[in-house]
């Protein structure tokens, strides 16, 4: 089975537009969106349309969490942009979403990581920097998950890592993966 994985899209539809493109070049069997889909300054609503027309496993993350429960003058300025962009429609598909998602057996798909759509799986944020999460931070992070691969966004990153019991991590990336 072939994959396609997208993630952290942001509102950005014309970005959107050309992946899904790509991705019909590729013989993708499925595709999976990892959440971060509409908070931006370009298009959410449209975005949301687009989305919400297609038949994949949508995920949420930090920003469909923070559009949904906080309120105004709580929200950055691009969750407040794409709140106020958004109808009823778009919010009851929105609360519709999970954080995480086991795809298969072997396969298990989150935002952040399993437990945090706030939480970067293989990075990790200090107070004056932005850097690679060590192997024990990752080991801890993944937890008790067994599952082969465990795909990610949230971090806007690509990387690639394999944990130390051995399992798959995938972060950052839209790209196909042959399973």
């Amino acid at each position: 089975m072939r994959i396609a994985i997208v993630s952290d899209i942001h509102g950005n539809l014309p970005a959107l537009e050309a992946v899904v493109k790509d991705i019909g070049r590729r013989g993708v069997d499925f595709v999976v969106n990892l959440g971060d889909s509409l908070s931006g300054p370009l298009m959410p609503l449209e975005t949301a349309q687009f989305l919400m027309g297609q038949d994949w496993v949508h995920l949420a993350g930090n920003h469909e969490r923070q559009l949904l429960t906080l309120a105004s003058g709580q929200r950055g300025a691009s969750d407040e942009y794409a709140h106020s962009r958004l109808g009823a429609k778009e919010f009851e598909w929105l609360a519709s979403l999970r954080p995480c998602l086991r795809f298969s057996p072997e396969v298990v798909l989150c935002h952040g990581t399993p437990t945090s759509d706030f939480e970067y799986f293989l990075e990790t944020v200090e107070p004056e920097r932005f850097r690679a999460a060590t192997m024990p931070e990752i080991d801890a992070r993944l937890g008790e998950v067994n599952a082969e691969l465990i795909a990610c966004g949230h971090t806007h990153v690509p990387r690639v890592v394999r944990a130390s019991s051995g399992q798959l991590i995938q972060s950052g990336q839209c790209r196909a993966a042959g399973l």
